[in-house]
């Protein structure tokens, strides 16, 4: 069971996380 500051720290990390994670494939990936 993960408590609710560690919860709201992964709502906020996840998103952004995410997004550099996205941007990255992207980038990389031959269209």
């Amino acid at each position: 069971m993960i408590s609710v500051k560690e919860y709201t720290s992964l709502l906020v990390l996840l998103p952004s996380f995410l997004r550099c994670n996205d941007s990255y494939i992207v980038h990389y990936t031959p269209v």
